[in-house]
């Protein structure tokens, strides 16, 4: 009988040891997701602004041609 609690126990501590692990890396997955959409709008946001600064050059540079 003994041998049976300690069984079901150990089957138990396996079960949510496995659970534990399986959560682990879930988290991990969506964390690594996160990080690469976060990235994804950083270098967007980047590359509006230097198309911004570009135009905003482009625009200074043809009127400075017009005043000549």
């Amino acid at each position: 009988m003994t041998a049976l609690i300690v069984l079901a126990v150990a089957a138990w501590v396996v079960l949510l040891a496995s659970v534990a692990v399986s959560m682990v890396v879930v988290v991990r997955c969506n964390r690594r997701r996160y990080d690469a959409l976060a990235e994804r709008i950083n270098i967007d946001a980047r590359i509006g602004y230097l198309t911004t600064q570009t135009l905003a050059a482009m625009r200074e540079a043809a009127r400075d041609k017009r005043g000549w």
